[in-house]
């Protein structure tokens, strides 16, 4: 299984990364955030490092539940890459009063036929397109959400010169999801 096993990083309750263990400098290096290193992550906002408003309101409300109810919480989440899919599960939890634990590990992972769109190093144009946070699927035109292989088939991306740049949204069903984990929180 490539990638990590298990990452953990650890936050203040003003989203400041603290510490950070497991396997991290090696899964960035893996999926070419090679500049995202142990050492630049600890003493930045947590924040800084999520993508899409959608994304970081959610990280911030779950950090405020856990804050106030001491509950640990635990959710899965795909973190592919451009040629697998990777099935993986986060727990947030709250191990002293001003400190919350984030820990990722892998639940399983899947290959497939290499995704461009996924790939950092492919040109890009100015378009965006959104993925989803949590399920990594893509959002088409009449806000229907995909696999990235059925967008990707049925759009004609690939006959394009440059791909469009992504960025991070929430689909319906993950949102929908990420609510009840919230709400169940408290």
């Amino acid at each position: 299984m490539a990638g990590p096993h298990v990452i953990e990083y650890v936050v203040r309750p003003d989203c400041t990364v603290v510490d950070v263990q497991g396997e991290w400098d090696t899964f960035a290096t893996e999926n070419d955030a090679a500049d995202l290193t142990v050492s630049a992550v600890v003493g930045h906002d947590l924040r800084e490092f999520l993508g899409g408003a959608e994304t970081r309101l959610i990280y911030q409300a779950l950090i405020e539940r856990i804050l106030g109810t001491g509950r640990l919480v635990r959710f899965p989440f795909r973190c592919d890459s451009p040629d697998a899919r990777r099935y993986m599960e986060m727990e947030i939890e709250r191990p002293d009063p001003d400190l919350i634990r984030f820990r990722s590990r892998m639940i399983r992972e899947e290959d497939r036929p290499a995704q461009p769109l996924f790939n950092t190093k492919v040109a890009r144009s100015d378009e965006l397109l959104v993925t989803c946070s949590w399920c990594k699927r893509v959002k088409t035109e009449g806000d229907v959400w995909v696999e990235v292989e059925d967008y990707v088939a049925s759009s004609g991306l690939m006959e394009a010169d440059v791909l469009p740049r992504l960025t991070h949204g929430v689909c319906p069903d993950c949102e929908e999801s990420m609510d009840a984990l919230i709400e169940s929180a408290e």
